[in-house]
């Protein structure tokens, strides 16, 4: 892994995701919002997405990417659990309902639930890292990261 520009990870893997983060504050939303978040997202060399470059720009695919990485770096129930609340709380104070459709539920298996490519993921991206510590211990600055202009591209170099 090399830092090349602040906030930008960049690796010599096969796949790439690049995550940018937005540092201005976002505001509650105008109209209410309701997100239903499944935490199983694929996020490997390539994504499903309704762009075709792969680039997770939609509050419900961003908040998806930041819980499946919060799955895979978290490995406590209740801390997972407890960060979830957390997250609906704030979400909540800013208009905007999330229901974790059976997030981390207790049949929960890091292997077969959500996924996130190995130089990518927690532990080996600071930047992810930085993402599922946010889902973890700062739902604010999540929040501005759902709602902000941040954005994950999820990519590969097999073009």
């Amino acid at each position: 892994m090399r830092s090349i520009r602040p906030k930008v990870f960049e690796t010599n893997s096969s796949s790439c995701h690049v995550i940018t983060f937005s540092s201005e504050y976002v505001g509650p939303q105008a109209e209410p919002v309701q997100l239903t978040i499944l935490g199983d997202g694929d996020y490997g060399w390539s994504c499903s997405t309704d762009s075709d470059d792969s680039t997770l720009r939609t509050p419900e695919e961003k908040l998806d990417y930041a819980i499946v990485a919060l799955g895979l770096y978290c490995n406590d129930p209740d801390e997972r659990k407890s960060a979830l609340d957390e997250i609906r709380r704030v979400f909540s104070l800013n208009n905007v309902e999330v229901e974790f459709d059976d997030c981390f539920g207790e049949e929960y298996d890091h292997d077969t639930v959500g996924y996130i490519d190995h130089q990518s993921a927690p532990g080996s991206s600071e930047d992810c890292t930085e993402l599922a510590n946010m889902a973890l211990n700062d739902p604010e600055a999540l929040y501005n990261f759902v709602f902000g202009d941040a954005t994950v591209l999820v990519d590969n170099d097999n073009h």
